[in-house]
């Protein structure tokens, strides 16, 4: 009897207890307070093997809502934003791929506003940036052309040279590291804030089916590659015809160590054409030069080497020579 009298007095707290979980669930919303036309998304799916949204994302145990999430994607260039576990935000450049069949599974509160919801576990609370906010890749500065993402490593580089460029890493774009590069036949974005040119594809770099994502620190409409990914530009300017290498009769040459330099083409390098350069009296239009550096003349002398032949030993500064 004594039992039948308990279990009466349960059914209706287990009941409220119920009803009152029940309603906790519906009343957690999503942040309305968002900045520049932001908007709520869904609830997606996510795992902690295979992330949604990888681009970047940090943890907040007492202060995360849907707008501090929303503020730190869109400082970093991010059109997606998404809150999970009421305490985790992560970013990314598209939605993620599958919507939760239940929205009421992102049901927990954020630690920063229990009103409101912060996805739940393996879910999402996502909010998206207006369309026409979304980065997108540069098709190419005048006179460059898109390769696409192509893969990079610090141990092999796919392209020979680390360029600085103006605004420094926090100010890099695509057309600030294009001027950078002028005269190479390739240039390459990485990490958001790196710059990098050269005149051939090393190190077997191959193209990439993703990992450019990350937005340019300078321009956050376009993307500067990623994480060991590049985005890779090739000049599409045609070069000037190269300089005649052969000295003609009776016609003078001075040459010098510090005329090795190469000839650019949009495929690497032509030869080794030393010179071309009338403004600087240290190089010689029309010479063709052997493929070492300055460092490997003896200081004060000069090698002599013109129109591709060698002129026989070494003479002092100011000395005459042309082809034999």
């Amino acid at each position: 009897m004594k039992s039948r009298i308990v279990l009466a007095f349960l059914a209706p707290v287990a009941t409220f207890a119920l009803t009152t979980h029940h309603h906790s669930k519906r009343d957690l919303t999503p942040a309305t307070d968002l900045p520049a036309s932001w908007t709520y998304s869904g609830c997606y799916v996510d795992s902690v093997s295979a992330r949604a949204l990888k681009s970047a994302s940090y943890v907040d145990a007492s202060g995360l809502t849907g707008a501090s999430c929303v503020d730190f994607c869109r400082s970093k260039g991010y059109p997606i934003a998404g809150t999970e576990y009421s305490t985790e935000c992560y970013c990314g450049i598209s939605l993620p791929a599958q919507a939760a069949s239940d929205p009421s599974t992102c049901n927990k509160p954020c630690s920063g506003d229990a009103t409101q919801a912060c996805g739940g576990p393996n879910r999402l609370s996502v909010y998206t940036a207006p369309a026409n906010s979304q980065p997108g890749v540069n098709p190419g500065p005048t006179g460059w052309k898109s390769l696409g993402c192509y893969t990079d490593s610090v141990s092999a580089r796919t392209l020979s040279r680390n360029a600085g460029q103006l605004g420094g890493s926090a100010g890099l774009t695509v057309g600030l590291c294009a001027q950078a590069c002028s005269g190479s036949a390739y240039f390459g974005v990485e990490y958001a804030g790196e710059c990098y040119c050269g005149n051939s594809i090393l190190n077997g770099a191959a193209s990439a089916t993703d990992g450019c994502n990350q937005p340019c620190k300078g321009n956050s409409s376009e993307f500067c590659g990623g994480s060991n990914r590049l985005n890779l530009y090739q000049s599409t300017v045609t070069p000037p015809t190269p300089p005649v290498s052969t000295c003609s009769t009776g016609r003078p040459y001075t040459l010098c160590c510090m005329g090795f330099a190469p000839w650019y083409t949009n495929s690497g390098v032509w030869g080794g054409i030393c010179g071309y350069n009338p403004s600087n009296p240290n190089q010689l239009v029309g010479a063709r030069c052997i493929d070492r550096p300055a460092s490997g003349c003896p200081s004060g002398l000069q090698d002599l080497y013109c129109a591709g032949r060698f002129g026989g030993g070494q003479c002092g500064l100011g000395t005459d020579c042309c082809a034999r």
